[in-house]
């Protein structure tokens, strides 16, 4: 079969785009710094490397990447010297998992032969853990531990919220070299132990206490009260041990996408990168984008979507084509197409349900949880294009009784477009569930694929039973073959056809 003429231009710029996404980032010298994140605390999709939604890290990863690391991540525990031995530099950012004894005595191991551990965490609340919990439980391990249950707070020197504290207590170091002050978000302080301290709180700044709510969660007033510890505070440490180094940092946030360039946070992770390797602090910081399409395992994703949306669009063109001149004249019963209207139009509302009210949530920046614009943007999309088509499948059907093949076509292709980016690429998206979007476009082919059925059981044209004369009416000549023009035409106006007479004419 010869190919039409827009799949031979799809398969054009697929050779044409393929090779750009696919080749992976060569800019790097081969003695790279070898970076891994563990990802295998369940924490949602908060300061993962392929989250691009304000929580995410994607922005500091690709910084990395961008300023000569290699980037990678570990999704599957536990965490053994064997996993961690190839790497130069671990990366834990606010795990929300407690790591086993051996876990813990192998990433010792590896920091003690030479590795590099930043540890990064947040404060959490008695619902978490107690001391020993997460990453506070490693950092213990190494004689630091971060206060329980307190956030640090400072109502003169912030970036107009109090848990957003701005310092230039700084001590010279090549961690904080180029900085002069650093935003410090939603973080806790720290007992350093042994660890020598670069940055501490202002004096004005105190440790909030923080409390339960009803609710079960953990809050702050963030009024200053007698039993709170007072500023200055130490926020960020280090310190070797053995032929390695770790940084300790309470504040996770620091790191994440909306924060990243708004303080010198990024200026403070690639210094921090370079000690742990033992190279000096970067003479020129290069800025990096929100996501790099070669990060990880990225490219061999976005290849995969790729040629997935090639085949689902050449598809998609190969039927249309072929179902372009089918026609069948048959009588369908009243019941019948009375359901198909109903059918059609419950999964439309079915649609607008799945894809629109979540937005109230995804576009809210108060519930940090959910918070993803770039999700919502696409659920807006995905779902204006669906009621979009589906008010026409409607809207044919009622004053026109007729099925048009190519809504049908265009919702299921919609559909599978959406479950194929939700499997493929929905780590990229903040949003925690993604599965219950997957499973929610499958379902919603139930009625285009009955109205493929109806189509090729009665043709596009609703003829219902006992009203043939009035939907003949409806039909324009066009839709009868050249020939059968004059012969239908006056069989109808002489009120000679049956429903027997209604055949396929394709």
């Amino acid at each position: 079969m010869r190919l039409s003429g827009y799949i031979r231009l799809i398969i054009f710029i697929s050779f044409l785009i393929i090779p750009i996404i696919a080749t992976p980032n060569i800019v790097m010298a081969q003695d790279d710094i070898r970076i891994l994140f563990d990802e295998t605390g369940p924490y949602g999709k908060y300061y993962t490397i392929y989250n691009l939604g304000p929580y995410g890290a994607s922005s500091f990863a690709t910084l990395l990447e961008d300023n000569g690391a290699t980037v990678s991540r570990i999704t599957e525990a536990p965490l053994t010297y064997e996993k961690l031995e190839n790497y130069d530099v671990l990366i834990l950012m606010a795990p929300g998992r407690n790591y086993t004894d051996q876990e813990i005595k192998d990433i010792k191991k590896f920091v003690n032969n030479g590795g590099g551990l930043l540890l990064v965490g947040e404060p959490w609340g008695p619902q978490d853990g107690d001391k020993n919990y997460a990453f506070n439980k490693i950092a213990r391990s190494f004689g630091v531990d971060l206060t329980f249950n307190e956030i640090i707070v400072d109502t003169k020197h912030n970036m107009g919220i109090s848990r957003v504290i701005k310092t230039d207590n700084i001590r010279s170091h090549p961690i904080t070299a180029n900085i002069s002050e650093i935003y410090y978000i939603t973080g806790a302080y720290q007992d350093p132990g042994a660890a020598e301290v670069l940055v501490y709180s202002d004096a004005d700044s105190w440790s909030d206490h923080g409390y339960v709510t009803s609710e079960g969660e953990s809050a702050n007033n963030e009024i200053k009260e007698a039993d709170e510890a007072k500023g200055p505070l130490p926020l960020i440490s280090a310190m070797e041990y053995g032929r390695g180094k770790i940084i300790f940092i309470g504040s996770a946030q620091t790191f994440v996408n909306a924060w990243l360039y708004r303080s010198n946070g990024w200026k403070l992770g690639l210094n921090s990168v370079n000690w742990l390797v033992d190279r000096p602090a970067p003479s020129n910081y290069e800025v990096a984008g929100l996501i790099s399409p070669t990060l990880g395992d990225l490219s061999y994703r976005i290849f995969t979507m790729i040629i997935f949306t090639l085949i689902l669009g050449a598809g998609l063109i190969f039927k249309i084509k072929r179902d372009d001149k089918t026609e069948i004249l048959k009588t369908i019963k009243n019941w019948k197409f009375n359901s198909l209207i109903g059918v059609n139009a419950i999964f439309a509302v079915i649609s607008v349900l799945l894809f629109i009210p979540i937005n109230l949530y995804l576009l809210n920046s108060s519930i940090p949880e959910f918070y993803d614009p770039y999700f919502a943007y696409t659920l807006i999309i995905t779902g204006v294009l669906l009621l979009f088509f589906n008010s026409m499948i409607v809207y044919n059907m009622i004053h026109r009784r007729r099925l048009v093949i190519n809504h049908s076509y265009f919702n299921i292709s919609i559909l599978l477009f959406f479950a194929g980016l939700t499997m493929i690429l929905g780590d990229i998206f903040s949003f925690p569930m993604m599965f219950i979007f997957t499973i929610g476009s499958f379902f919603l082919l139930v009625p285009f694929l009955v109205n493929l059925w109806i189509i090729r059981g009665y043709g596009p044209d609703l003829i219902i039973e006992g009203k043939e004369f009035d939907q003949l009416k409806r039909l324009s000549v066009k839709s009868l073959p050249f020939e059968l023009h004059a012969y239908m035409m006056i069989r109808c106006s002489l009120g000679m056809v049956d429903s027997g007479e209604f055949q396929s004419h394709s």
